[in-house]
């Protein structure tokens, strides 16, 4: 199985309530949607939220980071090698922790569920 593809989908998906703590109110949830695709036609998704206070990444940045220097990455790489594509991430770029993440979700759930 062979990753083909990764589309990215950006989001401010608007809360019920606000979300209030020390440092910030957010009355919407900046968020980045992952859709990871393979050439047997099993899809995985993953999602980032990431936090400048938290992480040192904004929703624009992590964008970025996923299309320009981690997805091309994954391309043709089987979504369980993660130890590889983990040391793939590594090599190019250090921290972006949610950037990460969300691919790492996205090929988790690569399991066959379409």
């Amino acid at each position: 199985m062979k990753i083909t593809k990764v589309e990215l989908f950006a989001a401010r998906l608007p809360l019920k309530e606000p979300f209030i703590i020390s440092y910030v109110r957010l009355d919407d949830m900046p968020t980045i949607f992952a859709r990871i695709e393979t050439d047997e036609g099993i899809v995985g998704w993953g999602e980032a939220v990431p936090d400048q206070n938290v992480t040192g990444e904004t929703w624009e940045s992590t964008y970025h980071v996923i299309q320009n220097d981690l997805a091309p990455l994954l391309l043709n790489e089987n979504p369980f090698s993660i130890d590889k594509i983990h040391q793939k991430f590594t090599q190019a770029i250090l921290g972006v922790p949610s950037a990460k993440a969300a691919l790492d979700i996205g090929c988790s759930f690569c399991k066959g569920s379409t």
